[in-house]
Parts: C-alpha cells; structure tokens; sequence
C-alpha cells in the first residue's frame, strides 16, 4: 500500500509517463527522513533497455526537481 507521498509522486509522473511511452509500476519511498531514497520502477510493454531507463532517469530528475518533494537530500533510483 502506497503512502500519501508515494502516491503524490506517483500521479505527478504518470502523465509525462505516458507521454514517453512508459508505465510507472509504482513508487517507493524508503531510509531515513532526512535523506530518503526514492525508488521509481518502470516498465513498457517490450521491456525497459539501457536507452530507455537511462532517458526515464533523465526526465524523472528533472521532475522531481520541479516537485522538490522533500526538503534537503534525497535519492533517485529508477528501474
């Protein structure tokens, strides 16, 4: 079950998702609050390669920097 964050997360990058030909499988929030990682797990209907993770990490950075969805540090993973 998703947390209030994970689910704001979640519904702020599906859009540009779709847009990119790219389904979020869900959104993780984990470690400690004063810099936590955040895991997006991504998927398309032929699988995810190198290219398309590499441009997923791109757009998702950028969009997490617009949210700034905690205050301080935190983690991007994508996969």
């Amino acid at each position: 079950m998703l947390t209030a964050k994970e689910k704001s997360l979640l519904s702020a990058l599906e859009p540009r998702a779709a847009s990119e030909g790219v389904e979020i499988v869900t959104v993780e929030v984990a470690g400690a609050k004063k810099a936590p990682t955040i895991r997006v797990y991504i998927d398309t209907p032929d699988g995810v390669s190198f290219d398309e993770l590499s441009s997923a990490q791109a757009w998702i950075n950028d969009l997490m920097d617009e949210l700034d969805p905690f205050p301080g540090a935190y983690t991007l993973e994508v996969s």
